[in-house]
């Protein structure tokens, strides 16, 4: 299993999180495959919310700032009467986007036409007594306009909005509309710099295999059920993120889709689902990975772990579920963990429980510490220093009848820390004196939950 890097979207919610109580919010809602993700993706000018032929793509709800910077976007879940396992929970992600509205946008399909569940959807939004647009999407190969618009003016609009979100047809007029809706409670885009709370944030992924218990622990943290938690696997599909203020300090924690092997993977939508919680742990500055510790650590969970390192995230290691098993087995496990593990040479293991909230006020704290090193600011006398040390304890090996000499360091980055060694014959480091001289930064630097890259530049002169 490899995974590429690519460029990552925008963390996904985490400036409108930050705006919901200054910004106007639109939800869009309708029946599933009408072009909802769509639209959002169009109206906030990005690639945040998956979109497919797949019915049901969309189960929580998510929120995006307009490309204007006046309103917030909310994609909602199909509206669907399919009796099934999710159908409830999704329900209510889509009441909560409705009830914290302050306008509504009803998608419909020109393609296939008015419905009688449309009709359904139409009376029960006017029951809550919210300004309503009626967006006719897919309109773009539609030969007879004027004949659909008639169509759907049985539904009792005064006007309606004939687009194509996926060619971005009549979108401009849209938010026009929308935006002049909106006047009289939205905020001047130049004010949106003020309104940002606190400091700029730590940006935290949670990853894992299905079922782990991302949700769960996403929902303790928010104290509501934002993301939808089931025993069903895939129930994420999308990345969620959202604040969370804890003692004064802005956090952002982004829920991934369960990650399984490549091998597993079923379908085009699972794949998008993948690939965007990868995106999350590139666009973040620390890891956390879900281990379920009834399950132990399985094989997925260390290629898991070998990926993360990759990329070169601060990580730590939740044992999720911990209350279900005793001490005893802890002890077992946590043995597994550090021999199983020996490929890392930085990771803190914590013990949680996400349903039960136990461990959560420590964690915290490991962030902030996991954050701190992987960001810190080193300087090049110091680490010039500590390679002057490593040396005296342990000279570079004599390779090919080459004799390496290291002469100074200086930063290269951050996040994760980078350190740059000059010297002559660097090309005939072996990979043990490489390891050696990580090692031996690591804990002259404190590091305990960052990799650390070391490269060598080669003396010209």
């Amino acid at each position: 299993m490899t995974y590429q890097k690519k460029p990552h979207v925008l963390v996904p919610d985490s400036t409108p999180e930050s705006l919901r109580n200054y910004l106007p919010t639109l939800a869009l809602v309708g029946r599933t495959n009408v072009g909802k993700s769509t639209l959002f993706n169009c109206l906030t000018n990005s690639q945040i919310a998956l979109t497919g032929n797949l019915a049901g793509i969309t189960r929580d709800r998510r929120y995006g700032l307009s490309a204007t910077k006046s309103f917030l976007v909310v994609d909602t879940a199909g509206m669907s009467n399919l009796n099934e396992p999710l159908d409830n929970l999704t329900k209510y992600q889509t009441q909560q986007a409705l009830e914290k509205a302050n306008a509504i946008g009803i998608m419909v399909d020109a393609r296939v036409g008015l419905t009688e569940y449309d009709r359904a959807i139409t009376h029960y939004l006017r029951t809550l007594n919210k300004p309503i647009f009626l967006i006719i999407n897919k309109a773009e190969k539609v030969a007879q306009h004027m004949e659909i618009q008639t169509e759907f003016a049985t539904l009792g609009f005064k006007e309606n909005h004939l687009i194509s979100a996926l060619e971005k047809m009549g979108v401009s007029k849209l938010i026009k509309a929308i935006t002049n809706c909106f006047s009289p409670l939205a905020v001047n885009p130049t004010q949106l710099e003020d309104k940002k709370p606190l400091e700029t944030p730590i940006k935290i992924a949670l990853i894992g295999r299905p079922n782990a218990g991302k949700s769960t622990l996403m929902n303790h943290m928010l104290g509501e059920q934002r993301s939808i938690v089931s025993d069903q696997l895939g129930t994420t599909r999308e990345s969620i993120a959202s604040d969370v203020i804890h003692q004064g300090k802005r956090y952002i924690f982004i829920d991934t889709a369960g990650i399984r092997r490549r091998s597993k993977i079923e379908s085009k939508i699972e794949a998008a689902s993948v690939d965007h919680s990868w995106q999350a742990a590139q666009a973040s500055h620390v890891v956390l990975i879900l281990v379920d510790a009834t399950v132990g650590i399985t094989d997925q969970d260390l290629r898991l772990l070998q990926l993360i390192s990759e990329l070169g995230k601060a990580l730590i290691i939740l044992i999720n579920k911990s209350d279900a098993i005793v001490a005893e087995e802890k002890i077992i496990l946590h043995k597994k963990l550090e021999h199983r593990l020996q490929f890392i040479s930085f990771f803190k293991i914590h013990y949680i429980s996400a349903l039960e909230g136990k461990g959560l006020k420590q964690l915290f704290k490991l962030i902030e510490e996991a954050y701190t090193q992987a960001t810190q600011k080193l300087n090049t006398s110091q680490l010039t220093r500590f390679l002057q040390k490593a040396i005296q304890k342990h000279q570079p090996p004599v390779t090919k009848n080459k004799t390496v000499k290291l002469r100074y360091a200086h930063p290269g980055g951050s996040n994760p820390p980078m350190i740059v060694i000059h010297g002559s014959q660097t090309r005939y480091i072996t990979k043990g004196y490489r390891r050696y001289l990580e090692n031996f930064y690591r804990d002259q630097l404190g590091l305990t939950s960052t990799p650390i890259h070391i490269t060598f530049k080669e003396k010209t002169s």
